[in-house]
């Protein structure tokens, strides 16, 4: 069934969108994505406001949580990583990165057996800062 919008609609949609002053494919979003494991051992963030990353061990097993993100900017591609290393009843760890609003970001966060260890039951997320 096709649906007919009347121009007065269509107006006060545009102009609402204007006036917002951003459309929805450029919103900041922010992200939450957990381990890929039963009971999630951990889970890594991002805050688009300020660009903020953290990641957190929740579960005392002996593997760390690892997170990695890509910032695809305007003028280049980004790269970071960190990882919670220090156990689950620990403070989790954050860094603040800056760059462009509108830039995409992807996170990717695992668990790992020490420093050296393949990171497995990853996870992975798309934001906008």
């Amino acid at each position: 069934m096709k649906r007919r919008y009347s121009a007065g609609i269509i107006a006060a949609t545009a102009a609402a969108a204007m006036a917002v002053g951003t459309t929805p494919a450029a919103a900041q979003t922010d992200i939450l994505v957990y381990t890929n494991d039963a009971g999630w051992g951990g889970y890594a963030t991002f805050t688009a406001e300020g660009e903020h990353f953290g990641v957190c061990d929740t579960r005392s097993d002996g593997k760390r949580v690892v997170a990695d993100w890509i910032a695809f900017t305007p003028s280049q591609t980004r790269f970071g990583s960190l990882q919670d290393a220090n156990g689950s009843g620990n403070q989790c760890v954050a860094v603040n990165e800056s760059f462009p609003e509108g830039s995409k970001v992807r996170l990717t966060v695992c668990l790992q057996d020490g420093a050296s260890g393949e990171p497995h039951l990853c996870n992975r997320k798309d934001g906008v800062a």
